[in-house]
């Protein structure tokens, strides 16, 4: 087994298949009329899925210095960081 790391992807070129692909999705969605600033921002909070909103507000793995100010507080999580908190494995 190698101990090695991989490259980091930034780094890694795109093989001649994967230039291919891209080369062909690009001509294909220019042949359409359509283009990346085309595409629609994404929905306003309200509209979307309460898990979906939560994750907008705060990304559930950065939540964990407010798992650290509950604990020292000894405070319950309310609804949204009881979400957030079960990506960091806290389940009630």
């Amino acid at each position: 087994m190698s101990t090695s790391l991989p490259e980091p992807l930034a780094t890694v070129p795109f093989s001649p298949e994967q230039k291919e692909y891209l080369s062909g999705l690009f001509a294909g969605a220019a042949a359409r009329g359509q283009k990346f600033s085309d595409v629609e921002p994404s929905p306003s909070h309200d509209d979307l899925i309460f898990e979906e909103r939560v994750k907008r507000e705060l990304h559930p793995l950065d939540a964990y210095e407010q798992i650290i100010e509950n604990a020292i507080n000894n405070k319950a999580p309310d609804k949204e960081e009881i979400f957030r908190f079960k990506w960091n494995g806290l389940f009630s």
